[in-house]
């Protein structure tokens, strides 16, 4: 899920307005307790330092203060910084400020308040330095490090066949891509959800204590409907799908029965453990492997469902179709998710006035297709100069197609081209502190886009969602972004994803 203000008033947040009239979150009498109260506000001297970009879509703010008791620079330190995100403001409050034996200036204490309230400290032990500093403000790398070797190394079976990259997988209600990963070594008791919006893992304290992983720390995040998340972290062994093999997984707690409904437990797995859904499959995995989704439509006229396949090959030892190496499309990567560019053409039903809808083909400003560090030669990828509009890859929401957001929606009027209609029902998602099933919002709006193109195919006739009273925060998009596209689109096609080379290539299926 997406994070979302806990106790809601206007905004969305919880919290009051600074002097310049913002929303900022304050930390719940509850998170207080748990996470213990921010460092108090200093005395003497202040200063504050603002920054902006794109109308203000982004921007910070950071106080300072004088201390004296760390000197150097004379004495001023930040107390705290607010930064603007898509879910609302993000509060930070340092501490404790002292000059460690190697002379760095340290903050003793890191109190962290998400935009709805949950709270996380950190508190320092030991500094040191880096030992080439000359890399300390280098760009950041797009993709997987390969040349760091605190990260766990992962392995592959020598079996690089297509039997030996299956994995056992299943399409979830709304369309979203069930896999069944062996965790230490033994099969999933249940379904993981491949979320390409999920930067991580996550798992089922039961699951986890099943198999044995130890606790250590915790992290609150929030997730549907502004349902709390607090977890421990957990360490496993191993966590293995097709020919891939990660070791010393690390996972997030969380309550994922009622998250979505499944289908029956995986074959091989223990009955007794009950099935259902049991963690998520982030690009911390995905980043290891190419995966392919093959997911063809129903035969017309067949008694059975389509097949439905998942495969986590060697990227070593892939070897791309002719066809799937004239798809490539680079993959843009913000704030550690996947985004790519598609031609649109809005849908028109002809009962207004307006002018016939052009295609939404050109892009809104924001990053280009080519920019950024990656892994090999970026201006070699096939695709990197296939333009269109920006959208997140959100493989693990469901329901629909495609989000748009607000913005552009109200840009290309689709819900009036479209006359659009209200959903009803409930969405559901984990939590901790109420109901796991909320109403949908009678501002969620269902439109269609007529044609959704990559370089490798197009989809048609699209159900496309957007918010008519602006995004909500748990939507989380860039200012760059006009949407996501979600896992229901990608239905009759292949899908490859190949984020270790930042490239994915849409194969949609050709008609005899």
């Amino acid at each position: 899920g997406r994070r979302r203000g806990k106790d809601r008033g206007k905004g969305g947040r919880k919290g009051g307005r600074n002097k310049f009239g913002d929303a900022v979150s304050r930390a719940s009498v509850r998170e207080v307790k748990r996470a213990g109260a921010p460092p108090p506000i200093p005395s003497g001297d202040g200063a504050l330092v603002a920054v902006a970009c794109r109308g203000g879509s982004v921007g910070a703010r950071v106080w300072l203060h004088r201390d004296a008791n760390v000197g150097g620079d004379d004495g001023w330190v930040p107390h705290r910084c607010e930064l603007a995100t898509p879910e609302g403001v993000e509060a930070w409050v340092f501490g404790e400020w002292s000059r460690s034996d190697v002379g760095l200036l340290v903050p003793g204490v890191s109190h962290q308040t998400h935009p709805a309230g949950n709270s996380c400290v950190y508190r320092a032990k030991r500094a040191a330095r880096a030992s080439s500093s000359n890399k300390i403000f280098s760009q950041p790398y797009e993709g997987y490090p390969t040349d760091d070797d605190r990260w766990p190394v992962p392995t592959y079976s020598l079996d690089d066949t297509e039997a030996a990259a299956a994995v056992p997988a299943a399409r979830g209600e709304g369309g979203h891509v069930l896999v069944a990963p062996r965790l230490n070594g033994q099969a999933s008791p249940g379904w993981f959800v491949l979320d390409t919006s999920c930067a991580g893992f996550a798992i089922e304290p039961s699951v986890a204590d099943r198999l044995g992983m130890p606790a250590f720390g915790e992290l609150s995040v929030v997730g549907v409907s502004a349902a709390a998340l607090s977890g421990a972290m957990r360490r496993g062994t191993t966590i293995s799908a097709g020919c891939v093999n990660v070791p010393a997984p690390v996972y997030m707690e969380q309550s994922l029965a009622a998250a979505l409904r499944t289908p029956p437990p995986p074959v091989g797995s223990d009955p007794s453990a009950g099935g259902g859904l049991v963690g998520v499959l982030g690009t911390d995995f995905l980043q290891h492997c190419v995966v392919e989704l093959r997911a063809p439509r129903r035969v017309p006229g067949s008694p059975t469902a389509p097949s439905f396949d998942v495969f986590c090959f060697n990227p070593a030892e892939y070897e791309p179709s002719d066809r799937t190496s004239a798809a490539w499309q680079r993959v843009e990567w913000i704030q550690g998710v996947p985004h790519v560019r598609v031609k649109l053409t809005v849908a028109d039903d002809g009962l207004t006035g307006l002018e016939p809808s052009l295609e939404q083909t050109l892009p809104r400003g924001g990053p280009h297709a080519g920019t950024g560090a990656g892994p090999e030669n970026p201006s070699n990828i096939h695709g990197s100069g296939w333009e269109g509009r920006l959208f997140r890859l959100s493989l693990g929401a469901g329901g629909a197609g495609a989000i748009v957001s607000a913005r552009a929606a109200k840009e290309w009027k689709m819900v009036e081209r479209t006359v659009g209609l209200q959903p009803g029902g409930v969405m559901s998602g984990p939590g901790e502190e109420r109901s796991r099933l909320a109403r949908v919002e009678p501002e969620v709006v269902t439109g269609r886009l007529r044609r959704v193109e990559f370089a490798g195919g197009s989809f048609d006739t699209v159900r496309a969602l957007t918010h008519t009273s602006g995004d909500p925060p748990d939507l989380a998009l860039s200012p760059h972004a006009d949407g996501a596209l979600c896992a229901d689109l990608f239905r009759g096609c292949t899908l490859v994803l190949d984020f270790g080379r930042n490239r994915i290539a849409v194969l949609t299926q050709q008609v005899d």
